[in-house]
């Protein structure tokens, strides 16, 4: 009944809100990796249509702005996320597939709201590990 009512309050309060979009931003999640989902706003709510396969939760930060929530893909298919904000509302198409052996997860930055990998490893340019280190009298 709690499921219901919920629903239904989440529904009124999106067809009531004057920055609903109807368009669904499509994602594609892997198993056994973790999704971090920041706004720029508040959440005020979340509603995952089947919560088998993917749970959102808030994450609490130092600062507590609830504005991060943290996604866990839990088994292969399909479901809708509806975010509600202050001012925007979203609703994410996400596909979990199987768990394969390289995420190839890019992030995705829109309007208000950036969705990233949450153990994703920082992209270095240009060095090589163990360099010989370079003799200044040489160079002179």
């Amino acid at each position: 009944m709690k499921l219901i009512a919920k629903k239904i309050f989440l529904l009124f309060s999106l067809i009531l809100s004057p920055n609903f979009c109807f368009a669904a931003e499509t994602l594609s999640f892997s198993l056994g990796y973790d999704y971090i989902i920041t706004t720029d706003e508040p959440i005020k709510a979340n509603l995952v249509d089947n919560s088998e396969i993917l749970s959102v939760n808030p994450f609490f930060t130092i600062f507590n702005e609830k504005n991060v929530l943290l996604a866990h893909p839990q088994k292969v298919g399909k479901t809708l996320v509806t975010l509600l904000g202050d001012k925007n509302n979203i609703v994410l198409d996400v596909t979990v597939n199987p768990e394969n052996a390289a995420c190839t997860f890019k992030p995705v930055k829109k309007d208000w709201f950036e969705v990233t990998l949450l153990d994703q490893p920082p992209t270095f340019k240009d060095f090589e590990i163990d360099s010989p280190p370079i003799n200044m009298e040489e160079n002179r």
